[in-house]
């Protein structure tokens, strides 16, 4: 996947090999090497691409589809909304997430617990809205 997201990522910002070698500080062979999965970056230059990119490095992986993660700010308005659907709801399936909760279930998980699981449904949300 990381073959396929690096040449999508260089191609989408109209770059030659040669160019993104330029800005990694590396040869165009090396550039070669990994868009053909004969050498892989080491940790360092793969936190430099997906800077330079504007992506995570488990975008770049192809861990998620997500180019960039949600964040979830608890006080924000789409923390309210989704613990509002869960404090009213006895069960509530989040839409396009293949995900449900119990509000009754809700109280056996500490806060952090619960800002965790909203936050990886509207992440799964996200990514299926991508696909």
């Amino acid at each position: 996947m990381f073959i396929e997201r690096l040449k999508q990522l260089r191609n989408e910002k109209d770059m030659t090999q040669e160019d993104l070698a330029k800005i990694l500080n590396v040869k165009q062979q090396t550039i070669g090497g990994w868009e053909t999965g004969r050498t892989e970056p080491d940790l360092s230059t793969l936190g430099l691409m997906a800077e330079f990119f504007d992506v995570t490095s488990d975008y770049l992986l192809g861990r998620t589809n997500l180019r960039k993660p949600y964040v979830l700010k608890p006080g924000s308005p789409e923390y309210q909304r989704a613990m509002d659907k869960i404090n009213k709801e006895e069960w509530h399936t989040f839409e396009g997430s293949g995900i449900s909760i119990s509000a009754k279930d809700k109280d056996k998980f500490t806060e952090a617990e619960v800002n965790e699981i909203v936050k990886e449904v509207l992440e799964k949300i996200k990514e299926r809205k991508e696909d």
